[in-house]
């Protein structure tokens, strides 16, 4: 690890901390916002769960950018699509191992849009993907714990991310782009799968007679 890999995790790790503390105080004084409808009507989060995953496929394609700024401002917005697509394919209930990984991604993308020109923003970037890919083991986990098709494909998306250890330079943001597009791909598998289970159930209880 370099000195500015070493200062970075310092600060990021001060950031938890910090952000730790408000989520607290925040609990303790306030009640939760009431859950949205499409968080919990599967009729209605089933198709927005594939237009997400199908948006952070768009922009993990648009990546990498073009120079430093552009690379900043597009991997945000990856970083954006792939919360969102998470958050659904999470659903109402997510744990706290889960939580935590969104908050890091939450602070990755806030230093990308505040960081000054010329910062080396790699080593964020970095931890932004092992937090998405740490989210999608966690939904495989729990959603997915025999499907093959989706082992196989994080399977991909760990070595993926772990060749980015050994990538610096321009082609570190190649590499960031391909675990973009991997945990993208991964998203929308994922995706039509949950909205194929509750199509199946939905048909299942339509042909039961009613009492």
């Amino acid at each position: 690890m370099n000195h500015n890999q070493i200062i970075f995790s310092g600060l990021l790790i001060v950031s938890w901390a910090l952000a730790g503390c408000k989520e607290q105080k925040q609990s303790a004084s306030t009640q939760p916002n009431p859950r949205s409808p499409t968080m919990t009507d599967v009729s209605r989060r089933a198709p927005e769960m594939r237009t997400r995953a199908a948006e952070f496929t768009a922009a993990a394609k648009a990546l990498p950018g073009s120079n430093d700024s552009k690379d900043r401002r597009l991997s945000e917005a990856a970083f954006e699509r792939a919360t969102a697509v998470l958050t659904l394919l999470a659903g109402p209930r997510p744990n706290g191992g889960f939580r935590q990984d969104q908050r890091i991604i939450e602070m990755i993308r806030q230093q990308l849009r505040t960081a000054p020109a010329g910062m080396a923003m790699d080593p964020a970037v970095d931890t932004g993907l092992r937090a998405i890919y740490n989210s999608l083991v966690n939904l495989r986990e729990r959603w997915f714990p025999v499907d093959r098709s989706v082992g196989a494909q994080l399977d991909t998306l760990r070595d993926r991310v772990a060749d980015l250890d050994s990538v610096r330079g321009p082609l570190h943001s190649v590499a960031a782009a391909d675990c973009f597009v991997a945990a993208a791909a991964l998203t929308e598998t994922m995706a039509a799968q949950l909205e194929g289970r509750i199509m199946s159930n939905s048909d299942a209880a339509a042909t039961q007679p009613s009492p």
